[in-house]
């Protein structure tokens, strides 16, 4: 069994830190 958690956690943190970079660029 692998670790889903890891991967919902990449797949939380790749939309936040992208919504985080454009906030910044627009910012």
């Amino acid at each position: 069994m692998h670790s889903s958690l890891h991967e919902e956690a990449h797949f939380l943190l790749i939309p936040i830190t992208s919504a985080s970079n454009s906030g910044k660029l627009i910012g």
